[in-house]
């Protein structure tokens, strides 16, 4: 049994039956994704898999926020839709890349005000730095415009520990509010832990 406790967190308790290895730390962690529209279904998904779009998405992202791109990472996912909700003659969405972002909370910044700087970002200025930044690279000329950026939300997971290969150790991301509250700043035995 490993128990975590940070100032601003709840303690955690996570158990194995084997163990692991390394010192847990609670990391919180801001979420928000990415919306750019492209020409075709086509193109969307070979964007997704581009790792040059990847990278200058999440150093865009890391400047938009006056982070490290190490604090930053994102997921690409195509976004294509149904041919047959032209059938039915409703509105077709645009075909689009979707960025979805997980940004860690580093030291000195606060899970708000990385939130905040997320909030504050403009459609516009941030297509206009990602075009900047893909400028040198073989994407200069793909037509890429943000359409939407999402609210971010808070979240919170753990670094710095490592499972034994095929064992579950621990949870993996908790929401403070909606899975735990905060109950205690100090260390607690299991037992009591569970009676609360």
């Amino acid at each position: 049994t490993t128990t975590v406790t940070t100032s601003t967190t709840t303690t955690v308790t996570t158990k194995s039956a084997a163990g692991g290895t390394g010192t847990p730390k609670l990391t919180e962690r801001v979420e928000t994704w990415v919306e750019l529209s492209v020409d075709s279904c086509e193109q969307a998904k070979k964007l997704a898999l581009d790792s040059t779009l990847k990278a200058k998405l999440i150093k865009t992202m890391a400047d938009q926020l006056g982070l490290s791109v190490k604090d930053v990472d994102a997921v690409l996912k195509q976004q294509c839709p149904d041919p047959r909700r032209l059938q039915a003659g409703r509105k077709l969405a645009s075909y689009a890349v979707i960025a979805e972002y997980v940004i860690t909370v580093p030291p000195g910044k606060t899970a708000d005000s990385v939130k905040n700087s997320v909030t504050s970002a403009q459609m516009a200025a941030f297509t206009r730095n990602l075009k900047k930044n893909l400028a040198s690279t073989s994407l200069a000329n793909v037509t890429l415009t943000v359409t939407a950026i999402a609210v971010p939300v808070t979240s919170v997971g753990i670094t710095g520990y490592t499972c034994k290969t095929g064992e579950a150790c621990y949870f993996g991301k908790y929401r403070m509010d909606t899975h735990f509250t905060i109950n205690s700043q100090t260390a607690v035995t299991l037992s009591e832990c569970g009676r609360r």
